[in-house]
């Protein structure tokens, strides 16, 4: 995108690459000096505007927490009054003062009115928060109404401020708990204006906004049902919450859940809702109780902190310019960057000092090198690289003869386990190969086998499969740093651990640690089986561990595979011999009559007989198997049943049953072999044209491949004779002939009615070479390519 930069970016690499050492050196001090005192910088930046932005919010929230302290105080003496009101003795009588014009006939009764008045204005006027106390009687058709030096008793129909009556409503019908309501705009009810008064007007006076406290009356205080009301300034208020603010040009406000504003110190949006501002938003959607943002706020960068509250769900906020709390910390920040460009200069001043330092003995080294005869180092490299030169022939000689000298004394040691374990023990040296590889005196033998081998074998071929054998012994040696682990034979491992104690703890280790190994090669390998032999003492002890190591592992057969088994006195005992005489018999007499479902469940039969029979041998059950096999032979001979069309002239059925490791694979091959002789019985002449024409599809498809017959007869279903009859049959030749002049055909038609070239034709017929592709035309054809070529083009 930027060729030239890029050009100058690399000019300059190789410059500092082919540069002098003292040049590197100083390089590298001043970057070694340079990058951690930019990375302190850069942290100490972050690190003071964030302890600055949390001291300053923390400092905020716990102003919030102080209003709220004294909101609550305020709450609880506003409540306290209310109370106090309650248990009046006045109000109680007046229960039965309902009718405020019988009363104004009743001396006793007017007395009690005017006296209850006088209470409640006494109460607003020694206290400078009130705005004015009414009491309403449900019962009564008048309302006291109490405000600063004046106080009257006013009848219901003239009574105008009446807009927490909503809310009183409600508690009487639902019971509900508001006692604090939202700020509202009292209207002024405290004086009663006659109807004959001409105009019929109120006075005009300037009212401020108020929150109201409802104080509903209960049985528990007096037998009058109505309410108290406190109405307390909202200005009152908003100064308390705002005396210990910390910034004259910040303040702080009360808000609800839905973002109506109770206190503000913009009397404009008292009453109101914001709660579409941004911020408000952002405050109301937060999770948790109190907290701080920041934020822009009438055009000017603000810190908002917040406190939400038990209290009538009042959510305190405080808001506080960011330009004059963070003055200080910007003052900070800028004396960390002049502090650090006086580092980065003095750490320039110090690296050329200490490069030339340094360089001076890597100087000299380098001329008595190149005084040196019999060592060259030829080129205009930079010194380190000459160094380096230098001494690569000693190190790769030196590493050479290390890693020969190791890997011989490995292989000494283990040929020598191996033909200890086998009993064929080599005497010359063995007492001290046994003395080196085995301090301690006991001994514990484990044999790790590889589930499905024939998968295994498939999938790797021979020489990855010995590198995956040595890798399962390198992670057991690994987790096990006592064992040595040897590759055994075809798919076992044995693990020789080494022991300085005995008794059930290192059993119950050793399990621990094979259930990590197991879990480990699990991750590579599809399944493992672990048989641990039991603990022993000396060399003798140790081919004891061995043998049991290996009983345990027949077990596999009957258990089945992924399992971890250690070995039990009961393993390898000789038992009482059984044979199912029954079940086999039924499985012969069914393949006789030719029901192929009663021999399947027949062999099921079988199956389940062993399997629960737990106190069969290893030996036995492959007893029972062969013997079976044999008989099922037997049957097919008598039966002149030609076995090679059935299962291929290579076919050996009992090297085949020795491969299978459980019980499980074994079930599952038997039901393949009978499933074959049914299909062979079963399968009429005529079915071999369409047998043909599937050789002929999979031929078409895969001819370009290396064709392998047992994968044809696989694709087929048939078996490997019966397939090349068929095809001979068909075609008078045997398949190897027939895909090679099918190919020969194919590059014939390449040759004359394309441009490719030969290579290009070999390559996309399934030759590996030019080569190879131009013995097999000219064995076919009797000239090469070119020359088939040339001739066709005249």
């Amino acid at each position: 995108m930027f060729p030239g930069f890029n050009r100058n970016v690399a000019e300059i690499a190789a410059g500092i690459k082919n540069s002098p050492l003292f040049v590197k050196l100083f390089a590298s001090l001043a970057l070694f000096i340079i990058v951690p005192v930019l990375i302190v910088c850069l942290i100490s930046n972050y690190a003071i505007l964030h302890f600055a932005e949390t001291g300053i919010s923390k400092s905020g929230i716990g102003k919030l927490k102080v209003a709220d302290s004294l909101t609550k105080l305020l709450a609880d003496g506003v409540g306290k009054d209310a109370l106090r009101l309650s248990l009046n003795a006045d109000l109680n009588r007046l229960n039965n003062v309902t009718n405020y014009r019988a009363a104004l006939k009743n001396i006793n009764d007017v007395t009690l009115l005017s006296r209850f008045s006088n209470t409640l204005t006494e109460m607003v006027n020694t206290n400078d928060k009130y705005q004015s106390i009414a009491l309403y009687i449900d019962d009564a058709d008048y309302v006291f109404s109490a405000a600063k030096e004046s106080s009257s008793v006013v009848l219901k129909q003239n009574y105008l401020d009446t807009g927490w009556y909503r809310h009183y409503r409600d508690f009487r019908a639902y019971k509900t708990n508001t006692l604090w309501l939202d700020t509202r705009m009292p209207k002024n009810s405290n004086i009663y204006i006659p109807k004959d008064i001409p105009g019929g007007k109120l006075p005009e006076s300037p009212v401020n906004h108020v929150i109201t406290y409802m104080y509903p009356l209960t049985p528990y205080t007096t037998k009058l049902q109505g309410a108290l009301i406190i109405n307390v300034y909202e200005d009152g208020l908003n100064k308390l919450i705002n005396r210990n603010n910390f910034d004259s040009e910040g303040y702080i406000g009360i808000v609800t859940s839905k973002g109506d504003v109770i206190s503000h110190v913009d009397k404009e949006l008292v009453g109101r809702n914001i709660g579409g501002e941004k911020w408000i938003q952002k405050i109301l959607r937060k999770k948790f109780s109190e907290g701080y943002l920041i934020d822009t706020i009438e055009h000017r960068k603000s810190l908002v902190t917040y406190l939400k509250t038990d209290l009538n769900d009042w959510i305190y906020i405080g808001v506080f310019p960011l330009d004059s709390l963070m003055a200080k910390a910007t003052t900070l920040r800028f004396g960390t960057l002049y502090a650090a460009l006086v580092l980065v200069l003095l750490g320039l001043f110090l690296s050329s000092l200490i490069s030339r330092k340094l360089y001076h003995p890597v100087k000299t080294l380098i001329q008595d090198i190149q005084n040196h005869k019999k060592i060259d180092i030829r080129g205009n490299e930079n010194e380190m690289t000459l160094i380096a030169k230098a001494f690569d022939t000693i190190i790769r000689q030196e590493d050479l003869l290390s890693d020969t000298l190791e890997k011989n004394k490995r292989n000494i040691r283990n040929n020598y386990l191996l033909s200890l374990l086998r009993d064929n023990e080599d005497q010359d040296n063995a007492v001290e190969l046994f003395g080196e590889t085995f301090p301690y005196p006991h001994f514990v033998c484990a044999l790790i086998a590889i589930d499905k081998c024939e998968e295994f074998d498939c999938k790797y071929p021979k020489e990855q499969q010995y590198y995956m054998k040595e890798f399962i012994a390198k992670v057991a040696e690994e987790i096990l740093p006592s064992a040595t682990g040897l590759v055994l034979d075809r798919n076992k491992i044995v693990l020789i651990i080494n022991a300085a104690k005995t008794g059930p703890q290192l059993l119950n280790e050793l399990r621990e640690s094979f259930g990590r190994i197991q879990q480990e090669l699990t991750k590579v390998f599809d399944s493992v089986s672990i048989a641990i032999g039991d603990c022993h003492e000396g060399k003798r002890g140790l081919k004891t561990s061995f043998n049991e190591a290996q009983e345990t592992l027949k077990r596999k057969l009957i258990q089945g595979g992924g399992r971890i088994d250690t070995w039990r006195a009961g393993y390898g005992a000789a038992t009482q011999y059984y044979f199912p005489f029954s079940i086999e018999k039924h499985i012969l007499n069914h393949l006789e009559l030719g029901l192929k479902e009663e021999t399947l469940a027949a062999l099921n039969d079988l199956i389940a007989e062993i399997k629960n029979r737990t106190d069969l041998s290893y030996d036995n059950i492959v007893l029972i198997f062969n013997q079976l096999l044999g008989n099922t032979v037997k049957y097919l001979v008598e039966s002149h049943l030609n076995i090679s069309d059935i299962f291929g002239d290579d076919y050996n059925i009992y090297q085949q049953l020795a491969t299978k490791e459980t019980l499980d694979d074994i079930h599952c091959w038997l039901i393949h072999i009978y499933s074959r002789i049914f299909a062979y019985r079963e399968t009429p002449a005529a079915d071999n044209k369409t047998h043909f024409a599937k050789m002929m599809e999979y031929i078409r498809q895969n001819y370009k491949k290396d064709i392998d017959i047992n994968m044809l007869a696989e694709y087929v279903g048939l078996s490997y004779s019966y397939v090349r009859k068929i095809f001979h049959d068909e075609t008078g030749e045997n398949i190897v002939n027939f895909i090679n002049n099918f190919r020969i055909n194919e590059a014939k038609r390449l040759l004359q009615e394309t441009d490719m070239n030969i290579n290009e034709i070999a390559l996309s017929l399934g030759y590996n070479n030019n080569q190879s592709f131009n013995r097999f035309f000219k064995k076919y054809e009797g000239i090469t390519p070119g020359e088939f070529r040339n001739i066709k083009s005249r």
